[in-house]
């Protein structure tokens, strides 16, 4: 870890408050980590209206540049944002600059696919390294935008915030304590995330076992326009800090994708429900694809499925039918995230690739054993 307290210029247009989607919640953690830890925080794109970080203005740019040892870039949504890597260009030698990877630059929409890619390709020539949340997505950043100094950081949970000491079924009203209650949050707006599966699943519960009930907290203006069954409660989008209580309060959890045929390097995500989901000690059954087929370990520490709904189906039973194999499972879940998968260790992570950055010493990280675990 980077001992010596470091002025970490962070732009990223997703931090905000208050805290909502995944984006938002990462950036939340990273700011919040850094600063227990000693650095400050020098913000130039995000709104958080408190005083984890000094902001700067656009009209305070060069002081921002002045004032900032490293900075740091979450590249997304094309050029506007990604285009701050040029201020590199105002300390060449003294300025490095680390760029975060969620996604590869062909997640966006054709036209703007092309810009972002070539801009990318050209910009990754400034850049010293990336945080890449998978394994796919390190492959891609060396493979494609030739960023040899590339290094997985898994996303985590807060094992603090999402546990299972919130579960309170009363806070799903309208519900008996013999029902058996299956979650799944995410947007029914993007369909690799498994709506359609989700949907299909319960349609066919429904006439098997009446006493399970699937709970999706999504945004409620794209499912109307699709066939709901009558064991579907549908929740409007709860707010960060109040997810853990409606995660811990359920009896198993759905982290499900579909394939987007699109991409070449496969599923490349590090999915945030998946972590709190298990930090609530919740049993999990989750898509064997990509990161999640590395942290499940099928029926050790949740359930993968091959996306069939005969397969999912016959899991829920199973959870449904035998509670020790649903506590045991879902207890190992939450080691993992004591243990690993937590925010605490990603921030670890990141302030050790950062202070490598500004030391120039990125090679000497390759062998610290925190960076070959997960991915």
């Amino acid at each position: 870890m980077c001992k010596l307290s470091m002025r970490i210029g962070f732009i990223n247009s997703c931090a905000g408050f208050p805290v909502g989607i995944g984006s938002s919640a990462h950036a939340y953690q990273s700011v919040s980590g850094f600063v227990k830890y000693g650095h400050s925080v020098n913000a130039f794109r995000g709104d958080y209206p408190f005083a984890l970080f000094r902001k700067y203005s656009p009209a305070s740019l060069i002081k921002f540049v002045r004032d900032t040892d490293v900075l740091y870039i979450r590249i997304f949504n094309g050029i506007s944002q990604d285009a701050y890597t040029l201020l590199k260009a105002l300390r060449p030698s003294s300025l490095p600059v680390v760029w975060e990877i969620n996604a590869p630059s062909y997640e966006q929409k054709t036209i703007k696919r092309w810009l972002t890619g070539a801009s990318w390709k050209m910009l990754a020539k400034l850049v010293d390294a990336s945080v890449c949340v998978s394994a796919e997505l390190r492959a891609y950043a060396q493979e494609d935008l030739g960023l040899a100094s590339s290094f997985v950081v898994p996303n985590g949970s807060d094992p603090g915030l999402f546990s299972p000491a919130y579960r309170d079924k009363r806070i799903f009203k309208g519900f008996g304590n013999d029902e058996f209650l299956v979650l799944w949050a995410g947007s029914s707006q993007y369909p690799w995330h498994g709506i359609d599966i989700i949907l299909a699943v319960a349609e066919k519960m429904a006439g098997i076992n009446k006493k399970i009930k699937f709970l999706l907290v999504t945004d409620s203006a794209f499912i109307r326009r699709m066939h709901i069954p009558g064991n579907v409660t549908i929740m409007p989008p709860v707010p960060y800090f109040s997810m853990p209580g409606y995660i811990a309060s359920s009896d198993l959890c759905l982290c499900l994708y579909n394939k987007r045929a699109w991409t070449k390097i496969g599923f490349y995500m590090s999915p945030l429900k998946l972590f709190d989901y298990m930090s609530c000690a919740r049993p999990v059954i989750a898509t064997a694809a990509g990161q999640i087929s590395r942290v499940i370990r099928d029926q050790e520490n949740g359930f993968l499925t091959d996306n069939s709904p005969q397969d999912i189906i016959d899991k829920i039973l199973f959870v449904y039918s035998d509670k020790a194999v649903a506590s045991r499972i879902g207890d190992a879940a939450r080691r993992d995230i004591v243990n690993f998968y937590n925010w605490d260790r990603c921030v670890r992570q990141t302030m050790m690739i950062l202070g490598a950055a500004v030391h120039k010493d990125l090679e000497g990280l390759r062998s610290q054993p925190i960076f070959q675990r997960g991915g």
